[in-house]
């Protein structure tokens, strides 16, 4: 996804005035997703395509391989600086003290404001940056 498309779609979240409070990051070049605060519209630097965290500093927004908004993340600010592991439930790291993001209403707003690419999952909400694309068998 382009920069100004990742800027759009965090902008429009932002404006929403929801609860999501945290997200999970997947860079191109870094290979285990990270949770951390979800940006605001006063992170993004425009007209350059980076954005400002605070767990990781700048980082360009055409690098991000995927975000997702988990249904539940946790309730202390703190814990959300996370290097994530395969496949374990965020309410199982924090033994219970999460709590509940307004996925659904992001989506409803996402859909009515323009064309995303999002999937519904399990855990949460996933906007794609990125698909990796699997190379033709050679032949020969």
């Amino acid at each position: 996804m382009s920069d100004s498309k990742w800027r759009k779609l965090l902008t429009l979240l932002h404006e929403s005035e929801l609860n999501l409070p945290a997200c999970i990051v997947k860079w191109i070049d870094w290979p285990v997703p990270v949770l951390m605060a979800t940006p605001s519209a006063a992170d993004l630097h425009p007209p350059r395509g980076f954005l400002d965290s605070l767990e990781f500093g700048p980082f360009a927004l055409g690098s991000i391989e995927w975000m997702e908004f988990p249904d539940v993340v946790p309730t202390e600010p703190r814990k959300r600086n996370l290097l994530l592991g395969p496949d374990v439930p965020i309410d199982d790291r924090y033994h219970g003290r999460c709590g509940a993001q307004q996925v659904d209403r992001a989506i409803a707003a996402l859909v009515m404001k323009g064309q995303f690419p999002l999937e519904r999952r399990d855990t949460g909400l996933r906007i794609i940056g990125h698909c990796h694309r699997i190379a033709p068998e050679r032949v020969g």
